[in-house]
């Protein structure tokens, strides 16, 4: 008796196909030629508008694909296929279908992972963290504008929806949820709130980006009301946005626990973020000596005087390579 793997994928509005994995038995030898035999939903529910891709082994361990085609349930039947539960994530756009979704959890803690898109592995790791901790996992994918002081910025900020939630199919679970809120569930009227985090929002990235943080504070609180979250995962590459949200918890009486996940670097030691698409290829090729000063840098605290490590990091980031 072989055992065949079935793959199948709805297409997303752009046609790219999101793989769920069902498997079955087949209880014969002959070719998939018959009808289907469902335990779970009905036939065209399963097989409208979807891609099949069809697989088999001898074993539990799926081989190479066999066939790959687009169909209709007017055109392929599939000889005694028993559905089995089928994984893969939930995607939803609203605030109520979200929590609806979410009222009906039974497992805790709830772990949650706020992005704005453009994902790569160091979002990937956050997830990865919260789902080793939590058994249910709310990732959101939502650009906030009211943290950008530049509307250029905004404008330009990359943007990749569809290969976000391809790339979150292949590590989430059927637990998990996926939150693609646009702006008025995020902000169904102007969020005209004002926040003060002392010097945490007057330095640094402060300086340059008034308004930043306290645009961070306002979709961070908000989707902490929305999700709920028992944790949330955060990268350490944005430090300082990190104090502005372990304060903002402490000033608002949230419960979340914040856990600071490590930086995520290229091979050549640049951080992982997702504006790094957005850099010219001269200044991306250069852009791994500021990783290298300051890791100079940390090795000289212990016989070196603080301003002659100013002086060097300072000199050697602004020679011209």
């Amino acid at each position: 008796m072989r055992i065949y793997h079935i793959y199948i994928c709805r297409t997303y509005d752009s046609g790219v196909p999101r793989c769920i994995r069902a498997g079955g038995c087949i209880k014969s030898q002959k070719p998939l030629t018959t009808e289907v035999v469902s335990d779970t939903q009905s036939t065209q529910n399963i097989m409208n508008q979807m891609y099949i891709i069809m697989c088999f082994s001898k074993t539990q361990r799926p081989l190479r694909l066999k066939e790959t085609f687009k169909t209709t349930p007017s055109i392929i039947r599939i000889f005694s296929l028993r559905f089995v539960k089928i994984s893969g994530m939930k995607v939803k756009s609203t605030v109520r279908e979200l929590q609806a979704e979410i009222g009906k959890m039974q497992s805790y803690p709830l772990g949650f992972v706020p992005t704005m898109g453009a994902l790569h592995e160091g979002h990937l790791s956050l997830v990865a963290a919260a789902m080793k901790e939590c058994p249910a996992v709310v990732v959101s994918i939502y650009v906030n504008p009211t943290q950008f002081n530049d509307k250029n910025d905004l404008i330009h900020y990359p943007r990749t929806p569809d290969a976000d939630l391809r790339l979150l199919d292949t590590v989430l679970r059927s637990d998990d949820l996926v939150f693609t809120p646009d702006d008025r569930e995020i902000y169904p009227s102007e969020d005209k709130r004002m926040f003060s985090f002392g010097n945490l929002d007057n330095v640094m990235e402060a300086l340059r980006r008034p308004g930043h943080f306290n645009g961070v504070a306002q979709v961070v609180s908000r989707l902490f009301d929305i999700v709920r979250p028992d944790v949330a995962f955060f990268g350490t590459k944005d430090f300082q946005q990190l104090a502005v949200i372990r304060e903002l918890v402490i000033q608002t009486g949230n419960k979340v626990r914040i856990v600071g996940c490590p930086i995520v670097r290229e091979k050549d030691g640049l951080a992982m973020s997702s504006r790094n698409s957005l850099l010219e290829p001269a200044v991306r090729k250069d852009a791994p000596i500021i990783f290298r000063t300051i890791s100079q840098a940390s090795r000289m605290l212990a016989d070196h005087e603080i301003d002659e490590i100013r002086s060097y990091v300072m000199n050697t980031i602004n020679r011209k390579p």
